[in-house]
């Protein structure tokens, strides 16, 4: 182990996090890269736990202040909201909101069908989009509703945090 600031030309060298000494890694015995090794993984349990407090309480100041992006002087930190985000079926949604677009009187229908063209259009395929579907849970209308929970796909409950330094 190489206990000098400046790293060896043409050597892999690295600074080890306990005793932030430079390791020249070819010279090193199996013992010292073996402890480096052992030593890195506690280190790395302990970053991400250190982190998940820490996005515990960003996101409970965001909750508690109904805001879920925070920004300072030189950085900017953003999360989702705490409701869940949920994804549907697309090409089934479509299909049953076609079925009760289409059962309407003519002047309904056109209203209903550019609801269901802003609640799924395609692509390559049908996409979901989450303003359509909050605009159609505002109808209250028990057919939609039914469709709504019958192509219900899942609830992503992650809530990963973005920061940007500036």
């Amino acid at each position: 182990m190489s206990e000098s600031a400046e790293p060896i030309a043409g050597e892999l060298t690295v600074v080890n996090p306990r005793d932030n000494a430079i390791l020249v890694l070819r010279e090193a015995n199996e013992d010292t890269l073996a402890s480096l090794i052992a030593d890195l993984r506690d280190l790395d349990q302990q970053v991400r736990h250190t982190k998940r407090m820490v996005a515990q309480e960003i996101h409970r100041r965001m909750d508690a202040q109904a805001e879920w992006t925070l920004i300072g002087e030189h950085w900017k930190i953003s999360s989702r909201s705490p409701a869940p985000r949920e994804t549907y079926d697309a090409e089934q949604l479509r299909h049953l909101l076609m079925q009760w677009a289409g059962a309407a009187d003519s002047q309904i229908a056109r209203g209903r069908l550019r609801a269901v063209e802003k609640a799924v259009t395609s692509k390559t395929e049908w996409i979901v989009r989450q303003a359509g579907i909050n605009a159609l849970k505002k109808l209250g209308d028990p057919v939609v509703d039914a469709a709504l929970a019958r192509t219900l796909v899942e609830e992503d409950a992650s809530r990963p945090i973005k920061i940007e330094l500036q």
